[in-house]
């Protein structure tokens, strides 16, 4: 994967990301009306969690591809961040947009069943 690539993918979980931070407004304006109940904002708030740790997970591959390389530190760095490439290793790039719009509609669907109610 090339490095426009990743900015490319970036740059689609943004528009996700975008998206949830409009979505998220009605929420806000729903439960200032009372129409939220505290179990929907769980919900909400778990599938929020989701789309925001993919972000920051791309985001962070970026800022690693865009630093600048320096030998001395190589090692140093390598052993920090250990733990967090293993933790990529079973994420594809589809699933974890998949996964992102997956809790994005699942927000919109919430969303949807509020408008409905009141």
């Amino acid at each position: 994967m090339a490095k426009r690539h990743v900015i490319n993918y970036f740059l689609e979980l943004e528009n996700t990301y975008v998206e949830m931070q409009e979505t998220l407004k009605e929420l806000q304006v729903l439960a200032s009306e009372g129409k939220v109940e505290e179990s929907t904002y769980l919900s909400v708030k778990e599938e929020v969690e989701v789309i925001k740790q993919n972000y920051e997970r791309v985001a962070y591959i970026l800022f690693l591809l865009n630093k600048p390389n320096r030998s001395k530190k190589e090692m140093y760095e390598e052993k920090i961040n250990k733990s967090w490439y293993d933790g990529l290793k079973f994420s594809s790039k589809e699933a974890i947009i998949d996964e992102s719009k997956d809790a994005l509609s699942h927000i919109k669907e919430i969303m949807r069943g509020l408008k409905d109610e009141h």
